[in-house]
Order: structure tokens, then sequence, then C-alpha cells
């Protein structure tokens, strides 16, 4: 992604990219309603983690885990630090997609 001068190279999802689109069109949404913000707004290079509920497994470009808080698989050039840094994120985003499919659940008019 690129705005003006400045370019943004990260692991990137569906999860990203509708916030971003979202944002570049000048749209408002509810963040709290977004699994991930957009790339602009990403605090940590791990903004992008990917959760793929048919895998059951969270995901980057450096580390695996099917678990939230352990990993499957990672890069040996991370440091301790970073590993419990991604799992923390990894268990707010599994947070955070309990609280998205629990609004839904108790706001969403289904229709038969």
């Amino acid at each position: 992604v690129m705005t003006g001068k400045n370019t943004f190279d990260s692991f990137t999802s569906p999860y990203v990219i509708f916030p971003t689109v979202l944002e570049l069109l000048g749209y408002d949404y509810d963040e709290q309603l977004a699994y991930s913000p957009s790339i602009f707004n990403f605090e940590s290079e791990y903004d992008g983690i990917f959760y793929s509920s048919e895998l059951n497994a969270f995901f980057t470009d450096k580390t695996y885990s099917s678990d939230s808080f352990s990993f499957d698989y990672k890069l040996d050039i991370l440091t301790e630090e970073e590993l419990k840094f991604i799992a923390k994120l990894q268990n707010n985003k599994l947070q955070r997609l309990v609280y998205i499919n629990e609004y839904y659940k108790n706001h969403m008019e289904y229709v038969e």
C-alpha cells in the first residue's frame, strides 16, 4: 500500500484489507466490530495475524499456532519476548472474534 511517499510492507489477510479499503474510501466503521485494524492503524507488525476457522489456527508470515498460546511452527529469528507478544496478540484476536460473533448473534435479525 502506498500513500504519498510512505510504503507499507506487511503480512495481510481479508481481515486487514476490509477496514483498510473502508478507510481509504473515507467510510466510518465500528472498529470494535472489525477483527483487525486498517493497515494504517497497525501498532505492531503482528497486527496482521490471520485466523482460519477451517484450520482452527492463527498464523503470520513468521509463526503458526493451533491453540493461540503456543507455536507449532516459528522462525528461529524470533526472540522469546516476540513470541510471548505474538501469543498475547493471538489471544486478544481470539477474544475479539468471540465478541464480534456474540454481537452479531445478539443484534442481527435472522431471516428464515
